[in-house]
């Protein structure tokens, strides 16, 4: 029966740590460890991590200087001892069947990937079941297919819920990549992929994702970043294609629309940048850059300004007014198709294009 290294990095989070590693000691499946990281936290996170490891023995805890989510879990990964490494976030948490399930899942086949067909996410409050797939196990004879099925899915631009062999990891020295801010997962399960010759989607769930509100309010990349981040991509995906010799030219511009679409709002009124980043949608995403809700500016201002609305939260009030500002000095049609765009955003738009601040903030009450 095999044994499970559970990394959990922690900065910070003495509001949520507690729950979640009570989800851990909660599990049906006893054999495993987990290894809390306190990544340099001032609040009560590093005390919280000693409290657990002195009651139970299957419990480490380990602290180090600030250096972020890579550098924490690439900590934790060298302290791992089990046959399997699947991380958790301390602000997520997971169901008593978490590690039964896989254990009752993986059978007799023979596999280095493991994730689940379903995974429950919760955001302000309303928790609802996420399906990725149906329960199918790849043999080397069809690895292809997932791949061609899967590489693009959410559940590969993350590590929740996922299951990976400790001794590839370690073996062929997986790391996460420190000058990745947001993100930094997706690579590393590119550059695990690079070693799976057979998957399996078990048929269950259990990992309980607490969807971050202000996630895209805090971690817009800069375009340097995500440049980056999508060169790596871009040379992972085409060694995986290379080696199993299948085309996912595809998926190379989907990574790339995904990365573009994360960077800072506020860069891309920057006349400079965003002369860069047309350039750099045209040439590696080649769609209709008018019609892109994801990546398009006035699409990408509207859907901001209509989250900073909702927020609540003062701290925005400077990005919210900012943000408008340049959305009010800069908005032309010629920029975006709004057919393609949802409806909110198009309204959003319209009122907009008056550059008049009562009315843009008169439809943001109407519309919340």
């Amino acid at each position: 029966m095999p044994k499970f290294s559970i990394i959990v990095p922690a900065y910070k989070a003495e509001s949520t740590l507690k729950r979640c590693v009570e989800s851990v000691i909660s599990q049906s499946y006893n054999d495993w460890e987990l290894i809390l990281v306190d990544d340099g936290s001032t609040d009560t996170t590093p005390s919280i991590c000693d409290e657990y490891a002195s009651k139970d023995n299957r419990i480490i805890a380990l602290h180090k200087e600030n250096g972020g989510v890579s550098s924490a879990r690439n900590f934790g990964i060298e302290k791992a001892s089990g046959d399997w490494i699947t991380f958790l976030d301390a602000d997520d948490e997971i169901e008593s069947s978490f590690l039964s399930y896989f254990v009752e899942g993986s059978a007799n086949d023979d596999f280095q990937l493991s994730f689940y067909s379903d995974y429950i996410s919760v955001y302000n409050g309303e928790k609802r079941v996420n399906y990725v797939g149906k329960g199918e196990f790849f043999p080397k004879n069809r690895i292809n297919l997932f791949l061609e099925k899967y590489i693009d899915s959410p559940i590969l631009k993350a590590v929740h819920s996922n299951f990976f062999l400790t001794k590839i990891i370690k073996e062929k020295s997986i790391r996460f990549d420190s000058k990745i801010r947001a993100g930094e997962d997706h690579v590393f399960v590119l550059d695990y992929l690079l070693y799976v010759d057979a998957a399996k989607v078990i048929r269950g769930n259990g990992y309980i994702y607490y969807l971050p509100y202000s996630y895209s309010l805090k971690y817009g990349s800069k375009l340097d970043e995500l440049k980056y981040k999508s060169d790596l991509m871009e040379a992972r995906v085409d060694a995986i294609a290379l080696k199993h010799g299948i085309d996912l030219s595809d998926a190379k511009k989907t990574k790339w629309s995904h990365s573009l679409s994360n960077i800072d709002i506020i860069d891309l009124y920057d006349k400079a940048i965003f002369a860069q980043f047309l350039e750099l949608y045209k040439t590696k995403c080649a769609t209709d850059y008018r019609k892109d809700f994801k990546c398009n500016r006035e699409a990408r201002a509207a859907s901001m300004l209509i989250q900073l609305s909702k927020s609540g939260i003062d701290v925005y009030k400077k990005q919210f007014e900012n943000l408008k500002k340049l959305l009010f000095d800069n908005i032309s049609e010629r920029m975006y198709d709004s057919s393609a765009f949802p409806k909110t955003t198009r309204m959003l738009l319209y009122v907009a294009s008056f550059r008049n601040s009562f009315l843009l903030k008169l439809f943001l009450y109407v519309f919340k």
